[in-house]
């Protein structure tokens, strides 16, 4: 006969199955979607859990050899999750995916994000208003900000320039240097720019367009990671105005 600590062991141990698999699939969720309510995280966190918890009532009567490879199964559940979860967050994987188009006016950009409208306050700008829009995303921050001259509309280069050092100097940058090998037309800019941050150097890319006295600016900030080569092309491809590619590939 079996003692009461290994009867009870037994009706626990599906519990315990239930949780190793329930917590990988948790911080796949938290990974992949952040903390917010997420359907997919509820739905891989479900299933995770079902599949503890049949491993876990197939294994409870078994002897502590079946129980001790059903946990080491759980456990690679667990790190396969885990291992999952950063390969889809990984920029390899991400570059490699469809990524949603956002607009603005004329303008358009594929990028893997959401965005939020934020709007400053026409004053900020005595000649022009002024709307910005953000990813919010302070690993890799992108804003895209549309401008509508009263008055004295500045060179396009110029508004571009002068947008991006001013969205930097926010997060203490005190130098940008720009690309000698920026594409500029009297209507279109798209170039690079490279400055520090946290004591490391990383390059984002700015585009520009104008219509008469109203020009859109889009730009892309690597704040704590930096965007690796495949990124960047992918970003700067996708660029268009209307249907059409802002500038053909190099």
């Amino acid at each position: 006969m079996e003692n009461n600590d290994e009867a009870t062991a037994k009706k626990l141990w599906p519990v315990l199955c239930i949780l190793i698999c329930a917590a990988g699939a948790t911080v796949m969720g938290t990974t992949l979607w952040g903390r917010q309510f997420n359907a997919k995280a509820i739905l891989i966190v479900a299933i995770s859990a079902a599949v503890g918890a049949g491993i876990g009532f197939l294994s409870a009567k078994k002897e502590k050899k079946g129980r001790r490879a059903a946990l080491i199964v759980c456990v690679l559940i667990f790190a396969g999750l885990l291992g999952s979860a950063k390969y889809l967050k990984s920029d390899s994987y991400i570059v490699k995916t469809e990524w949603p188009v956002h607009t603005v006016g004329s303008m358009s950009f594929a990028y893997p994000g959401e965005f939020r409208e934020r709007k400053l306050k026409e004053g900020l700008i005595s000649n022009a208003a002024v709307h910005v829009y953000t990813n919010e995303n302070m690993r890799r921050y992108v804003n895209y900000m549309t401008y509508d001259f009263y008055e004295d509309s500045p060179a396009l280069s110029s508004s571009v320039e002068g947008a991006v050092s001013g969205i930097l100097s926010g997060y203490g940058v005190k130098s940008v240097k720009w690309s000698e090998d920026a594409r500029i037309t009297s209507s279109d800019v798209l170039t690079r720019f490279t400055y520090k941050v946290r004591g490391k150097e990383v390059t984002g890319i700015a585009a520009g367009h104008r219509e008469g006295s109203h020009y859109e600016i889009i730009a892309f900030y690597p704040l704590r990671d930096a965007f690796p080569k495949s990124f960047m092309e992918k970003i700067e491809a996708n660029i268009l105005v209307g249907e059409k590619a802002m500038f053909a590939p190099r």
